[in-house]
């Protein structure tokens, strides 16, 4: 008996949902990281501050566009930011605990119905 099966090649669209959003996670933590590097050139030297903050803005376009599940993505992010930029870690309270729980109580905050 002769059984001949025709494989169609996967459209090249359809990965995982698991995959995407690790394609998404990725791509935001590279480019949050390139954006920070790149304003760190507009500093002001007194106050070692920058006046404008790329980041940020790309940080709060992921969160609107994707939702507030993509949180991970930002804390390493965040956290490679300033090992990489800064040389130091900043403590881990602030990088670690305090924006999963602040950003949802803030989004729920200003998301209520009068």
């Amino acid at each position: 008996m002769n059984v001949t099966t025709f494989q169609r090649p996967i459209p090249i669209g359809t990965a995982s949902p698991a995959a995407r959003a690790f394609a998404v996670g990725l791509t935001f933590v590279v480019l949050y990281i390139l954006l920070a590097w790149l304003a760190r050139f507009y500093m002001v030297r007194p106050f070692a501050i920058t006046p404008w903050n790329p980041a940020s803005g790309l940080a709060l376009a992921l969160l609107l566009a994707y939702g507030v599940r993509y949180w991970p993505a930002l804390a390493v992010a965040a956290i490679g930011t300033s090992l990489l930029l800064r040389g130091i870690p900043e403590p881990p309270f602030t990088q670690l605990l305090a924006p999963p729980f602040r950003a949802p109580v803030r989004g729920r905050c200003c998301a209520r119905r009068p």
